[in-house]
């Protein structure tokens, strides 16, 4: 969510992970744009990291909306075949979405009760 900080090793943090170096030098926070991820400690939030830190390894592509106010990078992450991270998290109930475009997502999820949704209305 807009409020993560980051993780390093590509792990998330509050649907956000570290990104490398940039014009503004050194390591900085990447938030998956979209995303909300609470509860890092939990089964559910360890399996997301492991999930992030999988698809970063495969090669990445940042598509960057905005700067966040925390001064995080707000982003999409691609992979090499273009595929959506934030829309995977959001597909396996490893996260909650705050935008339109990954409702349907969301609503998969929730309705093979994958994820977060195992055990939730």
């Amino acid at each position: 969510g807009a409020d993560g900080g980051g993780a390093y090793g590509g792990g998330l943090m509050g649907g956000g992970l570290m990104g490398g170096g940039s014009e503004r030098g050194g390591v900085y926070p990447v938030q998956l744009a979209g995303l909300s991820c609470s509860d890092l400690q939990s089964p559910i939030g360890q399996e997301a990291r492991r999930a992030t830190a999988l698809f970063v390894r495969r090669g990445i592509e940042v598509a960057v909306w905005r700067e966040a106010e925390d001064k995080a990078i707000l982003a999409d992450l691609f992979d090499r075949e273009n595929s959506l991270l934030n829309r995977q998290l959001v597909r396996q109930g490893l996260v909650e979405t705050t935008e339109e475009r990954f409702r349907a997502d969301e609503q998969e999820a929730r309705s093979a009760r994958r994820g977060l949704w195992q055990n939730r209305q």
